[in-house]
């Protein structure tokens, strides 16, 4: 199965057609005839959800009548309905993913105190533990009334555990990286693991889609030049492409505008064409091009569909109908391309040109990040401080989140007291943008200011 799965993270889908037609164990057929669908729906957008639901239903029965008590197909259905799950999830279909999702469990479960170290339980165990207690609510609260439970940390430990077993450069090893890479990506809160994690996988000879995925969490922590060599490379894989070309506008390079027509060219989905859109229209921006500016941000408000948080959050930005501040957003992509010095200094150049209070509570936030990435604490406090001061009936993420950053602030100082305050603020001014994301971080500050229990 090795082999098969490494055509399908190249996205070489005629050479595993020809490979699936020489298996003849009708489970590892149908299982991998299933993935590949998988594969081909949510990341090559070549078949249609319709197309891999069909195959889905047709190839779930063959493997179930296929000596369906047996481990080994235990663990392949769990997976399979796993995959089901996440699609559903993609496609907005909440209540038929925890649907899936349960079966998914349930199959698991069935088979997990029988073969303890078996490679596939380890892999289960990591993505239930990381999915199941992640969830947000009211998916949570469903999960719960069924019996799922899910552990952060155990499932990042297993899901490394997982790729250890691995031999390098083959198709389980290429998926190990995949739901790992996936798993820091969307639940990794401490970058430092993540840093060492794409210093690790981020080279040119692994699949452009597992290079992506590194990309992504490299731009996670503001450091996409970890992925130097990612980015200098030639691709036609439009993920990558898209993500050369945020780099370039981070740079404030002329290059970003034929990179990201050509991404928006290449892309058959929605996935991240309304960042990029939003990407394209802050580098005219930048360059005086106010109708082109226009143009691509309303590009923006036309499309039925924003996939990825990028996308959404490109198209909150867009409902505000306000002009970003040049100098503002140069600090916003200076300080995302991983330049804290550089974006500081914009900042500190232009204070007496910023004007709006929208405008000043943006500019104490920017400021403050620059300086927390700076190691000067006092100076991002004075900044965090302003900034919630000033943000408390406003709708964008700065204030809770300056009030969040306080509050670590506080608690490295051992200043309990004022972490306290500060947590207090960030709960007050939470106001619905990145809203789930900021509860999370304050659930894990909590026994940290308070104490277990209290």
């Amino acid at each position: 199965m090795e082999e098969v799965k490494q055509y399908f993270f190249d996205l070489d889908f005629e050479k595993s057609d020809s490979s699936l037609q020489k298996i003849s164990d009708q489970s590892q057929n149908a299982y991998l005839n299933i993935y590949q669908s998988f594969i081909q729906n949510i990341v090559a957008h070549s078949i249609s959800f319709d197309e891999y639901a069909s195959v889905f239903n047709h190839d779930i029965d063959l493997l179930k009548e296929n000596n369906y008590s047996k481990l080994y197909n235990l663990y392949l259905l769990s997976e399979l309905y796993l995959q089901r799950g996440i699609i559903e999830y993609q496609n907005e279909h909440s209540f038929r993913a925890i649907s899936y999702f349960t079966k998914a469990y349930s199959y698991w479960k069935d088979c997990e105190g029988a073969d303890v170290g078996n490679h596939y339980n380890l892999k289960l165990s990591g993505i239930f533990n990381l999915l199941i207690g992640n969830l947000p609510n009211p998916y949570s609260q469903m999960a719960g009334w069924v019996g799922f439970s899910g552990d952060t940390k155990k499932g990042f430990v297993d899901l490394e555990k997982y790729l250890q077993l691995q031999s390098d450069h083959h198709g389980d090893y290429m998926e190990a990286l995949i739901y790992l890479g996936f798993s820091y990506l969307k639940f990794a809160k401490d970058e430092s693991q993540i840093e060492k994690f794409i210093q690790n996988n981020s080279s040119t000879d692994l699949p452009e889609l597992i290079q992506s995925l590194m990309l992504r969490c490299a731009n996670k922590i503001h450091q996409p030049l970890l992925c130097l060599n990612i980015l200098k490379s030639k691709s036609d894989f439009p993920i990558l492409i898209y993500l050369q070309g945020k780099y370039m506008v981070q740079s404030l390079s002329d290059t970003a505008e034929p990179i990201l027509k050509q991404f928006l060219k290449l892309e058959k989905s929605n996935q991240f064409k309304a960042d990029a859109f939003r990407y394209l229209s802050w580098h005219y921006l930048l360059n005086g091009d106010t109708i082109r500016y226009q143009q691509y941000q309303d590009s923006i408000l036309v499309m039925d569909d924003y996939p990825t948080s990028e996308d959404k959050q490109a198209k909150f930005e867009n409902d505000l109908n306000v002009i970003p501040d040049l100098s503002l957003l140069k600090a916003r992509l200076l300080f995302d391309k991983g330049a804290y010095e550089i974006a500081s200094t914009v900042l500190l150049s232009v204070r007496e040109n910023i004007n709006s209070t929208e405008n000043l509570i943006e500019y104490h936030y920017r400021l403050g990040r620059c300086f927390q990435y700076l190691n000067n604490e006092n100076k991002a406090l004075y900044h965090f401080k302003a900034c919630v001061d000033l943000g408390k009936d406003s709708k964008r993420y700065f204030a809770p989140y300056s009030a969040l950053y306080a509050t670590k602030i506080f608690l490295h100082q051992k200043s309990i007291s004022d972490a306290k305050l500060y947590f207090q603020k960030a709960e007050e001014l939470n106001n619905g943008e990145y809203n789930y994301s900021i509860k999370q971080e304050l659930a894990e500050l909590k026994n940290l200011c308070w104490g277990e229990g209290e």
